[in-house]
């Protein structure tokens, strides 16, 4: 049994949201929900990352909603979500400025200052 229409209501999402994260009409999505339709490989995985699941979990196979080590807090399920929204521009970009952070807050630990500790 299928559980996209439940863990989509769970995550806020409406299916025209959750079909153009796909590339797919509504129409489609709303099939795949009605298990009208299989999702492809691709949709399921791309579907498990929005929802922040496993593809077992969505297709039943499993009651565990997240596998071993998958449990986020608040702020990476926030951040989570503003990724899933943007688009491949705005992905890329979110990804650059992450690093550009990381790489910065790398250079202060490991900086002259953190030298003369």
């Amino acid at each position: 049994m299928y559980r996209f229409k439940a863990i989509r209501e769970q995550n806020k999402l409406t299916q025209d949201k959750v079909a153009a994260m796909l590339g797919i009409s509504r129409a489609s999505y709303t099939n795949i929900e009605n298990g009208k339709r299989d999702p492809d490989t691709d949709s399921l995985i791309t579907l498990a990352s929005i929802f922040h699941t496993t593809v077992d979990y969505l297709l039943g196979i499993t009651d565990e909603a997240l596998s071993p080590g998958m449990a986020l807090g608040a702020k990476e399920k926030e951040l989570l979500d503003i990724f899933a929204q943007l688009n491949d521009e705005g992905q890329s970009l979110l990804i650059d400025q992450a690093i550009s952070i990381l790489n910065r807050n790398s250079m202060r630990k490991d900086g002259p200052m953190s030298s003369m500790a």
